[in-house]
């Protein structure tokens, strides 16, 4: 508590900010859903230093499945995620297995939203087998 007038006994450590020489290496892209009339969900999948192909705590994220008309996520170990950390060094042949729920009947898209990194120079292709093709 201050007192007025007596603000001088504050102590702080002298420390000075050091190099960051541990710099995490990740690869990142935004997935889409949406429709024309306005239902949308984004999800998240990067490649980072010291995540794994299963589930991190660290890295990943489940979907809450927060908006009642659409969810949208990748699935790995059964659990639906809006954020995925996948293992490095990035695969041209890694499979991220997506899926979605929806209250909405009609036609949705998927685009990718922003790209960082290596995957801004990648070919991401994603096969929809109900329609059985590859976009």
């Amino acid at each position: 508590m201050r007192i007025i007038g007596q603000n001088s006994s504050f102590f702080k450590l002298n420390t000075t900010k050091k190099a960051k020489t541990n710099e995490i290496e990740r690869h990142r892209i935004w997935l889409d859903l949406y429709n024309s009339e306005g239902a949308f969900k984004q999800i998240l999948l990067g490649y980072a230093t010291g995540a794994t192909d299963d589930f991190d705590n660290s890295f990943d994220g489940e979907s809450f499945n927060g908006n009642e008309y659409l969810d949208f996520y990748s699935i790995i170990q059964d659990k639906n995620l809006a954020i995925q950390g996948r293992a490095l060094p990035f695969e041209e042949t890694d499979e991220v297995k997506l899926g979605f729920t929806t209250t909405i009947a009609g036609a949705f898209t998927i685009k990718i939203d922003q790209v960082d990194e290596l995957l801004a120079r990648q070919n991401v292709f994603v096969e929809d087998k109900f329609n059985n093709n590859i976009v």
